[in-house]
């Protein structure tokens, strides 16, 4: 393993190396931002345009050790919370931790601002406080001050508080070293698919705000960096999806479909159709939803996309039953399994099998209800889904209590009761599990049926009958 001393070196190597580049691809507009700094006196606003934050430290490194600003004192204060609305409130908070040194020029350089000013939404608070306090800065702030942002964070600025951007005294725009933006890219794309990824809360934020400042750096000029955007704007959508940030997870989508029409691209266009409208189904829009998938499914039978029609159709159906039009449900539910079936994609018949299985309990079709359903649990059990085995058994056990098949339906429901508490999904449990067992109990006075949920879930037999008779 290399020493500390040696590894410190490898990173002062790297950071010089770093430096380096950035400065190569901005010569002139480092001697703009060199000249803002000498030059400024008093109150002057000025917004360097950088799209990643480790960027700004490296110019911040570049400046103070210019020998053109020995006599100038650089703070930068970092604000990253994104809540925050009183942007002058908060630098005169910071001001006063600040040491100003009587012999030097202050410059403050702030960053972060980003994160309260967001990448879509109108009127943040930040900016709206920001224009009504315009006239008080001057006073308040006798020093120049850099705003350090991506460019959309410097574009909203403009927009959404525009007497504050009057004050502006130059806009600097530097540009992300090529090898730069694509190791960024790169590692954010294997990242998204890694199967096994988990994002902590912090993790999500970061990403979000990584990827939104990599789309800045592709403009649609090439082939290349039109895939590279619909790319990012895919991830974008399908990161706020899974934050439930349903509104952002449509913009994002909606931009990717526009886009892969621009240019032609109709395999992408079909796919982030098929993300939207499952977006409008999560929010429970499901004529919305019907729409972008049927728009999806004329594309791929277009292009001749038999295999990813299959999940279109599965879709569909799941629509069309939230719709109660149970014929259309069963017959693209049909069409998905014929095309599962033909492809050979064994393990994802299951869920279209389940599927049908809740058509015909809903048409009160019992027999094939229960069909459908041996079908799905068979193919769950051979290729050892146990948990998806659940709600499979909790189908069967609702068919069974229908037909008043007491014995079947209590072994059905206690065999997903099981599963459940194995995988502790409280929801399931307590919505599907203990109400239909106390319909069991209710009916039978079983009281193996006690000892079984007992020994289960480690209580005494009384205890059980409290938890069935309190559900």
């Amino acid at each position: 393993m290399p020493s500390p001393d040696l590894l410190k070196l490898s990173n002062q190597t790297d950071r010089h190396a770093e430096l380096m580049a950035l400065l190569e691809h901005n010569q002139e507009v480092f001697q703009f931002l060199l000249a803002f700094v000498q030059m400024s006196r008093g109150f002057k606003v000025g917004f360097i345009e950088v799209n990643f934050p480790p960027d700004v430290d490296l110019l911040m490194i570049a400046l103070s050790e210019h020998p053109k600003c020995e006599g100038i004192q650089f703070e930068v204060l970092r604000f990253a919370d994104p809540d925050l609305r009183f942007l002058l409130e908060a630098i005169k908070d910071e001001l006063c931790k600040i040491e100003i040194q009587a012999d030097k020029k202050l410059v403050l350089v702030l960053q972060g601002l980003e994160k309260a000013i967001a990448y879509s939404g109108d009127n943040p608070p930040i900016l709206t406080n920001l224009n009504y306090a315009r006239d008080s800065f001057p006073v308040a702030i006798p020093h120049p001050v850099l705003f350090a942002l991506p460019d959309y964070a410097v574009t909203r600025l403009a927009q959404f508080a525009p007497d504050f951007w009057a004050w502006t005294s130059s806009t600097l725009k530097f540009q992300t070293p090529p090898e730069t933006r694509d190791r960024l890219t790169s590692e954010v794309s294997n990242y998204s698919h890694n199967p096994n990824r988990f994002f902590a809360k912090s993790e999500r934020s970061d990403r979000l705000d990584l990827l939104e400042r990599l789309l800045q750096e592709y403009p649609e000029e090439t082939e290349a960096s039109s895939r590279t955007r619909l790319e990012l704007l895919n991830q974008l959508g399908q990161a706020h999806q899974s934050i439930r940030e349903f509104e952002k997870a449509k913009f994002y989508f909606q931009q990717a479909i526009d886009l892969s029409r621009e240019s032609n691209y109709k395999r992408e266009e079909a796919s982030n159709l098929f993300a939207l409208g499952n977006i409008y189904f999560d929010t429970r829009e499901f004529e919305q939803s019907k729409i972008y998938l049927n728009q999806c499914l004329k594309i791929e039978k277009e292009i001749g996309d038999r295999y990813s029609q299959a999940s279109t159709y599965h879709q569909l159906g799941s629509v069309a039953e939230e719709l109660r039009e149970y014929a259309e449900a069963r017959q693209n539910y049909q069409q998905a399994l014929a095309i599962k079936i033909e492809f050979g994609d064994r393990y994802s018949q299951a869920s279209t099998y389940h599927q049908l299985g809740i058509v015909a309990e809903d048409l009160r079709e019992y027999d094939e209800a229960r069909q459908n359903f041996q079908q799905a649990l068979a193919i769950f059990i051979e290729f050892g889904d146990r948990y998806f085995q659940a709600s499979t058994y909790q189908g069967l056990g609702v068919i069974a209590l229908s037909l008043e098949d007491f014995p079947e339906a209590k072994n059905n429901f206690l065999q997903a009761f099981d599963i459940w508490a194995e995988y502790n999904d409280e929801y399931n449990l307590k919505t599907f599990s203990i109400p239909s067992l106390f319909r069991i109990y209710q009916t039978t006075q079983d009281a193996s049926l006690l000892e079984s949920i007992s020994q289960v879930l480690g209580i005494s037999v009384e205890q059980a009958r409290q938890q069935l008779e309190s559900s």
